[in-house]
């Protein structure tokens, strides 16, 4: 306790480290707060799998790989 951690490094540049301030087993954690830290990762993920699928998607149209005119005439077919 009361140390820093190893630094950790990515090819992008970035570096990653922290401070261990105290080490609480983890029983110790309160319902409530995992139920918090539950939902924030999985904000955190839906968050994420928006922005790869947008980046994805407009990659696929940027290539002619896909079109999304057809999706969208089969979505109005099925509504009507």
């Amino acid at each position: 306790m009361g140390q820093w951690s190893t630094v950790t490094y990515v090819p992008n540049g970035d570096l990653y480290f922290f401070h261990l301030a105290e080490r609480k087993p983890s029983q110790d954690i309160d319902q409530t707060v995992a139920a918090k830290i539950r939902e924030a990762q999985r904000l955190l993920s839906d968050e994420a799998q928006r922005g790869l699928t947008t980046q994805v998607i407009a990659e696929l149209k940027e290539k002619g790989a896909i079109t999304l005119d057809q999706i969208q005439e089969e979505e109005v077919e099925v509504e009507a």
